[in-house]
C-alpha cells in the first residue's frame, strides 16, 4: 500500500474541524456541551451527598417530622373505622366534619371546615397534639384533610375510613337539616 493511499483513508475517517459541514460541526459542539454538563452535574449531586444533603432532616425517629419517623412517604393520620371513630369521639377529640356541601352531620361534631381550608383554620385547637377527628361522605375529603392537618404539623388526626356513608351503613344515625 502507498503512503498517499493511508493518509487518503485516515483523512476520510477523521476530519479537522475546518473540513467539518455545518451539521458535523453542530453535532461535535453538542456532544462537548453534553459532556461538560454531565460532569458539572455528577460533581454537583457528589458535593450534595457529601454535605448529608442539606434541607433534609435527619433527626431522630422521634422527632415529629424528621425523616426517620416518615412511614415511607405514606399517610401518616388514621384511617379509623366506624367503631372506632365512635370510641374515640368519646375520648375528648375535636370532631370536623370537612365535607362540601352540607349532606348531614354526625352528633357531636364541634365544627364544620372545608376540607381545603382547613390548614390554619381558627377554629381548629392551637395545640398541635390535640386529637382531631375529621369525617366527610365517603372519607376522600376527610382523608385530603388529614394529610394536609400532619403535613402541618399535627400529630394526632385520624379520619372516618368511609364518611358518612359507612357511618350510616353500620347503623349510626346521621343528622339531616339544619
Amino acid at each position: 500500500m502507498m503512503m498517499g493511499d493511508a493518509t487518503t483513508c485516515r483523512r476520510s475517517i477523521v476530519r479537522m474541524p475546518s473540513e467539518l459541514d455545518p451539521v458535523d460541526r453542530l453535532m461535535q459542539h453538542i456532544g462537548r456541551a453534553l459532556a461538560v454538563a454531565g460532569v458539572a452535574a455528577g460533581a454537583l449531586f457528589l458535593a450534595y451527598m457529601t454535605l448529608g444533603m442539606p434541607g433534609m432532616d435527619h433527626g431522630p425517629a422521634g422527632d415529629p417530622g424528621s425523616m426517620a419517623s416518615m412511614d415511607h412517604g405514606s399517610m401518616t393520620y388514621a384511617s379509623l373505622p366506624v367503631d372506632e371513630f365512635d370510641a374515640r369521639m368519646s375520648q375528648d377529640a375535636f370532631v370536623v366534619n370537612v365535607h362540601r356541601p352540607y349532606e348531614g352531620e354526625i352528633d357531636g361534631t364541634d365544627a364544620f371546615i372545608d376540607f381545603d381550608d382547613i390548614v390554619g383554620d381558627q377554629r381548629l385547637p392551637s395545640d398541635t397534639d390535640s386529637s382531631i377527628l375529621l369525617y366527610c361522605a365517603s372519607g376522600r375529603m376527610s382523608a385530603t384533610a388529614a394529610d394536609a392537618l400532619v403535613s402541618a404539623g399535627y400529630t394526632h388526626v385520624g379520619h372516618l375510613e368511609g364518611g358518612m356513608e359507612a357511618w350510616e351503613a353500620s347503623g349510626m344515625p346521621i343528622r339531616r337539616g339544619s
